[in-house]
């Protein structure tokens, strides 16, 4: 296992950045969740580690050893940098079997029969796939011909193991599945993991540090879980992990503050004191932070209540703006708590502030 670091890299096609000056530290034997957006940099960046792009600008290491070095003019072959590399659509060679799959990087890299088959094993009972050795690919399923594609990294030992949207390919239960043994199966090995999706559930279930890459292929925030939902440093960040709703705020000349909804206006008392916003901002609430009270002034009508088995989620016309609101289905008697049609209060729980134009978290 090894660090990573990334030090002013910079890439372009043609006249387009795709990366301008991008600063990362992945710690050696986390797994640490690359998030963003289709187009921002992702696999691009995926490319510079690799070795299969070369960067305009800037540094990488991988545990303390430079692989890339645009000023000293340092470029390791890709063999050479010792990555393994996990791809969307499993990889595996047909013509193989699995344990033939997993030997093959050993083999390329003149690893003897004993070790090999010792690596190999171990790899396979790592992800649970021991007793498929001797199978062809078209004998498993997709959740267990990624399990080969990932055995197949771990075999070959490298430093660092590059996950590029692995299980987007799968249904959701075999994907929660895989993420959660993907987890174990780190925390066993040590192996240092980045892992690149724009699933930010995937990111949230895996992850012990993420990073939110904007487009335009800059970071907006690294940290863990709990601190970029609990502590976004930007509007681009609160909205991107999670549903959020936003709702323009004035301040008016007695200090007092109103919600400008599309169609009209409501008097907001706020939960958190916002006199550092600034006479215009935005408040952004998220749905589980929002609840039903008959008495609070803010009105909303319900149009739509959804049932999601641990949950309701409901869609709420406050003044001609729609609102997501959540609510724990234990939390309610008798089915669901407001009827659609039902016009009754809401009131914030809690909230962020955001300038109305530039965004950063206040």
């Amino acid at each position: 296992m090894a660090d990573v670091v990334f030090k002013n890299v910079s890439f372009r096609y043609g006249s387009h950045a795709v990366l301008e000056d991008f600063n990362l530290e992945i710690k050696s034997g986390e797994i640490f969740c690359l998030v963003g957006s289709s187009g921002c940099g992702k696999t691009t960046l995926t490319r510079c580690l690799l070795g299969l792009n070369r960067p305009s600008a800037g540094e990488i290491l991988i545990g303390g050893v430079c692989v890339f070095s645009a000023s000293r003019h340092i470029d390791m072959a890709v063999e050479r940098r010792n990555i393994g590399m996990v791809f969307q659509d499993y990889a595996v060679w047909p013509h193989m079997t699995v344990g033939e799959n997993v030997a093959y990087p050993l083999k390329k890299k003149g690893i003897t029969r004993r070790e090999t088959e010792e690596r190999v094993k171990k790899a396979l009972d790592l992800v649970n796939m021991g007793a498929y050795s001797g199978h062809l690919p078209n004998q498993l399923s997709g959740g267990q011909q990624q399990r080969v594609a990932v055995a197949r990294a771990l075999a070959a030992e490298s430093d660092v193991i590059v996950m590029d949207e692995p299980f987007s390919n799968l249904d959701a239960k075999l994907r929660e599945q895989m993420l959660d043994e993907l987890r174990d199966i780190q925390k066993k090995s040590g192996t240092t993991i980045l892992y690149i999706t724009h699933d930010q559930q995937s990111a949230l279930r895996l992850c012990d540090r993420m990073a939110i890459m904007e487009p335009g292929g800059k970071l907006c925030q690294t940290g863990t879980d709990e601190e970029i939902i609990l502590h976004p440093k930007s509007r681009f960040a609160f909205e991107f992990i999670g549903v959020a709703n936003f709702i323009p705020v004035r301040k008016s000349p007695d200090g007092t503050f109103r919600l400008i909804a599309k169609e009209r206006e409501f008097d907001w008392v706020p939960a958190q004191d916002p006199s550092e916003a600034g006479e215009r901002f935005l408040v952004g609430v998220r749905p589980g932070d929002i609840v039903f009270d008959p008495d609070s002034p803010l009105r909303v009508t319900v149009r739509r209540a959804v049932f999601l088995g641990g949950e309701y989620d409901y869609f709420a016309d406050l003044g001609g703006t729609e609102l997501r609101i959540r609510q724990n289905s234990q939390e309610t008697e008798n089915g669901v708590p407001v009827r659609e049609g039902t016009e009754t209060g809401i009131r914030f729980c809690d909230c962020r502030y955001f300038p109305k134009e530039e965004g950063a978290a206040i």
